[in-house]
């Protein structure tokens, strides 16, 4: 707030719902929106605080990440996750 700058907050439900068999969209909605309860109680501008949501918001989200893709090679992806061949 102090700079008057716009806050993006990304809520990865659905890295929720990958991560365990028994998980399902229903409840990591409600996880969702608890934690976005916690950054609305952080107290920002409400006009300048955007809550993304992935499975709610995927039209706002897939651009950005489209584009985010486009610059980051396998051999980058590798080395920041520590996957192997």
């Amino acid at each position: 707030d102090k700079f008057d700058t716009k806050m993006y907050f990304q809520l990865t439900d659905d890295e929720k719902f990958w991560s365990k068999k028994d998980m399902t969209l229903e409840k990591t909605s409600k996880f969702a929106l608890e934690n976005a309860l916690d950054f609305i109680a952080l107290g920002f501008k409400p006009e300048n605080t955007k809550i993304i949501i992935d499975t709610k918001n995927i039209k706002t989200l897939y651009p950005i990440a489209a584009q985010f893709a486009k610059r980051i090679n396998f051999s980058n992806t590798k080395a920041v996750f520590g996957f192997e061949n």
